[in-house]
């Protein structure tokens, strides 16, 4: 897999983007990756020590100028040189001050140097392809960024240091044993290179088997801890809907009152219940009824029930 990814990703090409959220911030972080990735900051960066050179691990203070010599940025640089980075190649991280607009502009500058911008996951995607990190480490990343909760969170970390590839790792090198065996067989035969008996090969891959279908038992509850669980709460005006609504959130969220058909929306809220995220939406009474407003709430609620995956 990883010889296919070294054919995507090239390692010639230079890159460049904005690393944190779009907003104003005290900090914003412009991350560059690639071959020219030190070079691009020799030409552009300007630091307030004289005669000072980029070297790894060693924060630098300076300004970061454009192309053409204006002052973009009073920024703090930063290399890291491949392997010993995030993608394997040299990485430079360039912190300014979060403006959305400045940022934008030392991206730029970087761009007119001789770099491209990045693609949404394009430096994780370089990360599994110098062999940094492998897909599932690659995913917890994600996972990891998206935690609403600290056991997910926790969870994701885990995955990001590898937990659960060590758990697969020993079953894959069975498993690539019993096709090289086979494959060996197939291929020297004239060589006296016995196939394995099928008795063999089938009692390797049942073993193989018995080890993933542990891991396999344990997808159900990763999965909701993950994604969180999406919960409607449905039935006809007036049964106390909205108050078990704001009971469970916790919050004043819905309107109660006496009169029915008080809710016309569906209401959402996240909680956070034992580290897992539970979306509850508060819908309105199922009934027939003349009002054009309740009737859309009504269709809405049918919506809500999808969701939940009623």
């Amino acid at each position: 897999m990883r010889e296919g990814l070294h054919k995507i990703v090239s390692s010639d090409e230079t890159i460049a983007a904005i690393s944190t959220p779009l907003g104003r911030s005290g900090i914003g972080v412009v991350r560059m990756s690639g071959r020219e990735a030190a070079a691009i900051t020799s030409r552009l960066f300007k630091s307030n020590a004289p005669n000072s050179v980029l070297e790894h691990r060693k924060a630098q203070v300076g300004a970061w100028m454009s192309v053409t010599g204006e002052e973009i940025d009073e920024v703090v640089v930063t290399l890291f040189r491949g392997p010993e980075s995030y993608t394997g190649e040299d990485v430079v991280e360039i912190s300014g001050h979060g403006n959305p607009f400045i940022l934008s502009r030392i991206v730029e500058s970087i761009r007119i140097a001789g770099a491209r911008i990045a693609a949404p996951g394009e430096f994780t995607l370089r990360s599994v392809a110098h062999g940094k990190m492998d897909l599932i480490q690659a995913e917890a990343v994600r996972e990891f960024i998206d935690a609403q909760t600290e056991q997910q969170a926790r969870t994701a970390l885990r995955q990001m240091e590898g937990t659960v590839s060590k758990r697969i790792r020993p079953h894959k090198d069975k498993l690539v044993d019993v096709i090289a065996r086979l494959e060996a067989g197939i291929d020297f035969a004239e060589d006296d290179v016995d196939v394995p008996d099928n008795a063999a090969v089938v009692k390797a891959i049942t073993l193989i088997s018995a080890g993933l279908a542990s891991l396999k038992d344990t997808f159900g509850y990763g999965r909701i801890l993950a994604e969180g669980l999406r919960l409607a709460i449905l039935g006809k005006p007036n049964v106390g809907k909205s108050s078990l609504f704001n009971r469970l959130v916790s919050a004043d969220r819905a309107i109660v009152t006496e009169v029915p058909g008080t809710t016309r929306d569906v209401l959402t809220e996240t909680v956070n219940m034992d580290g897992v995220p539970l979306r509850f939406a508060d819908t309105a009474g199922v009934r027939e009824t003349e009002d054009r407003i309740e009737s859309i709430g009504v269709t809405r609620t049918g919506g809500a029930r999808w969701l939940a995956g009623a």
